[in-house]
């Protein structure tokens, strides 16, 4: 059974990675087009897509203008992989059709990908760190089908590895008089952001000013963990939960890849 759901982990992880980088094709156009500097402007001039908001493309740059999308994404090339704990690490180089003096365009990312729900009804959601010239974007992304209209975030203050710890003990002694933690307690470990109530579907940008609020709570607790909270299913409301402990490490290396997300990281690091 686990075999299964890593292997179906990795499937969701490449399946959410397509549609993140289809989704910048059909917005963007192909790589190599001219760029501008104002990322904010880029996405106003855009067109419109179906859903109000959808995954930003992972690149340091904008395109101007939105010239003939390519038929697939098979266009960049995968230059650099790393994982830190669930925090993978990608950097990619577009594949030019002729040789050029100038540098291919390149753009790097991370991704932290996670289940909530087993299979046979496999589903799981992946959280995207880009960067843009002015600064990070978050963009938080479900199974297609899925909506996350009206989920929400919340950051957990302590190890999941406790958390873990505590209901294995709880359920072991239940029979025992074994209590569980006062609500007061838990409402004191768990401190809630906000709620996607901008989002339509299954992929979401946070846009800048809320991801540079997200990621300064992110970075101020190394030991715990970001809370994404689904709407109810099934009677039971699922909660996805991206552990903390790798993430500075990660955002350290994205930084040494990346020239914009080194400039967003120096403003995160003062």
């Amino acid at each position: 059974m686990a075999a299964t759901c890593k292997t179906l982990l990795l499937k969701a992880v490449a399946a959410h990675t397509a549609l993140f980088l289809a989704a910048w094709v059909a917005l963007w156009g192909a790589p190599g087009a001219a760029q501008t500097a104002n990322s904010d402007h880029a996405v106003k001039t855009a067109p419109k897509p179906a859903a109000r908001q959808v995954a930003s493309p992972p690149s340091v740059k904008q395109p101007a203008a939105k010239p003939k999308a390519p038929e697939a994404s098979a266009a960049w090339r995968n230059e650099r992989f790393e994982t830190y704990g669930d925090w993978l690490l990608s950097c990619e180089v577009a594949v030019a059709e002729q040789p050029s003096a100038t540098p291919p365009p390149r753009r790097c990312y991370l991704q932290n990908a996670q289940t909530y729900q087993p299979p046979p009804n496999f589903r799981s959601a992946t959280l995207f760190l880009l960067s843009t010239p002015d600064g990070y974007s978050v963009q938080l992304g479900l199974e297609p089908g899925a909506s996350v209209a009206n989920t929400n975030l919340a950051i957990l203050r302590r190890p999941l590895s406790q958390v873990a710890v505590e209901v294995l003990e709880g359920a072991a002694h239940s029979s025992g008089g074994a209590s569980a933690p006062a609500p007061e307690a838990a409402s004191q470990e768990t401190e809630q952001l906000f709620t996607l109530s901008e989002c339509d579907g299954h992929l979401c940008d946070l846009g800048r000013i809320k991801s540079t609020f997200l990621l300064t709570r992110m970075y101020a607790e190394p030991t715990g963990a970001l809370i994404w909270r689904m709407r109810p299913l099934n009677g039971a409301r699922p909660e996805i939960r991206f552990d903390l402990t790798d993430f500075a490490a990660a955002a350290k290396a994205f930084a040494a890849a990346d020239p914009d997300a080194a400039r967003a990281y120096e403003e995160f690091i003062k």
